[in-house]
């Protein structure tokens, strides 16, 4: 396995060196000697002698030998690592001092009012009982992240989860006011985040996520049929018609909305329709999950996936054309992965492998995942008896999947999501092969994306990776 990406992108060569985090444009001799491995330095001269001058081609082999070098080197201590290296032996003391919290989940409802048929949250509760966060429990979560946040931090993160979060709009409203209320005073950034079903809404509700700057999420997995199948309510009765009406209402109130769609086995040859219907209903970005379901009738196979793929790079010509012509909609899947190179952020999506966050049910129990809330083995301390060091702090203790080794993807994808590794492997330690191929080839088609709108549109192209 290669831990290197070539691409061919209108006739320019690119290479994506994972290690190094480096993603470049080569030339046609870097990318022959990239491409053949341990050729013969002659064979390569003897190939290009009658278009360029053999020093040149010399000095190409060389550059590209030292660039493959330096990544050998960065095998042991890649990106993806260096983050964590020195916390090994830290203690909850010296992390708080020199590192501390950044993100705040708080699932204020145990609760909600779908019943969608893939739901890793048990149908909102988690496997526990029903339940509101309270103010009180509310502020004693915010009085315990502010107590632990990290002293260096310029933006902290608030997410707002459930359940439907919005059947809990009062503690919605108080967490936010609290919060911003003992921030005042401190040079931070406050960014938040709400995944809603778009089920609820209310001008009161609408204002105030955006006086606060709270733009929502929104679930919602495509056209009308597919919608009323995997997301209806606990009655059994469809809930596209009120998620419709309710998405008019706040694109009244916001510049913008974006959806979150979850792709099952029956989905799969609608998905280009159902992005284009969301795209029609006037929300411009557009991500998605596959499901993580081991029912057979639910979960996507190999065969599904590659009626999936060629819609996706129906999706990514579609998504070209609109930047280059000015609009916004794109399936932001493809926009993500190039984007996080661009920026060279190698900190991660995944809370569980991290130190910055910490996840708080109704009852004021902590985890580190979302998708794992609930589940006693990952919980990591509670507000009564504090955090659980030895669980918080066991990123460490685990290796990387031998399947990412020498990925050329690991730096992008951060090694894989446990909860995934978990649903289908009963492990944390090995990925699901599937998803490997699936995150390769958007991460693939999103440099391919991203090189052409370089390559033909800057002005365009700086509308989404230079801000």
């Amino acid at each position: 396995m290669r831990d290197y990406l070539l691409l061919s992108v209108e006739e320019k060569k690119y290479v994506f060196f994972a290690n190094i985090g480096l993603f470049a444009e080569i030339s046609e001799i870097a990318a022959y000697v990239l491409d053949n491995g341990d050729i013969e330095e002659k064979e390569i001269i003897e190939k290009f002698r009658n278009v360029y001058d053999e020093a040149q081609i010399r000095n190409e082999i060389y550059m590209v030998k030292k660039i493959v070098l330096k990544q050998k080197e960065k095998y042991k201590d890649n990106i993806v690592k260096a983050r964590y290296k020195g916390y090994e032996n830290m203690d909850f003391f010296a992390w708080k001092k020199n590192h501390g919290f950044v993100c705040l989940w708080l699932n204020i409802a145990y609760d909600c009012n779908l019943k969608c048929r893939y739901c890793f949250g048990d149908g909102g509760d988690y496997g526990r009982k029903r339940e509101l966060m309270t103010e009180d429990k509310v502020k004693k979560c915010i009085d315990f992240w502010l107590e632990n946040l990290s002293t260096h931090a310029k933006y902290v993160y608030i997410t707002f989860f459930g359940g439907e979060p919005l059947l809990n709009y009062k503690v919605l409203k108080y967490a936010t006011e609290y919060i911003e209320r003992r921030l005042n005073s401190k040079d931070v950034t406050i960014i938040y985040s709400l995944t809603t079903n778009g089920t609820i809404y209310s001008d009161d509700i609408a204002d105030f996520l955006l006086e606060h700057n709270i733009n929502p999420l929104i679930s919602i997995d495509g056209i009308k049929e597919i919608q009323n199948r995997n997301r209806p309510f606990n009655s059994g009765k469809g809930s596209y018609s009120i998620v419709e009406e309710n998405v008019n209402k706040y694109l009244k109130k916001f510049k913008f909305l974006r959806a979150r769609m979850t792709v099952t086995k029956e989905d799969v040859p609608y998905f280009k329709q159902s992005v284009e219907h969301i795209w029609n209903m006037g929300i411009p970005y557009v991500m998605y999950d596959l499901v993580a379901s081991t029912d057979k009738e639910l979960m996507v196979d190999e065969k599904d996936l590659q009626v999936l793929k060629k819609q996706i790079l129906d999706l990514e010509q579609l998504s070209y054309n609109n930047i280059i012509t000015g609009k916004n909609e794109v399936l932001w899947s493809l926009i993500k992965p190039a984007k996080k190179i661009h920026e060279a952020d190698w900190h991660g999506s995944c809370s569980l492998c991290g130190l910055t966050t910490v996840v708080f049910d109704p009852q004021g129990c902590m985890f580190k995942c979302h998708r794992l809330a609930g589940n006693p083995k990952f919980e990591v301390g509670t507000l009564d008896k504090g955090i659980n060091w030895e669980k918080f702090n066991d990123r460490f203790d685990r290796n990387t999947p031998l399947e990412c080794e020498k990925c050329w993807a690991r730096a992008v994808c951060q090694e894989g999501c446990p909860q995934i590794r978990l649903t289908y492997n009963n492990t944390v330690e090995r990925n699901y092969p599937l998803w490997c191929e699936h995150n390769k080839f958007i991460i693939e088609r999103s440099l391919n994306l991203y090189s052409k709108l370089y390559k033909n549109d800057k002005e365009n192209f700086k509308r989404f990776f230079n801000r």
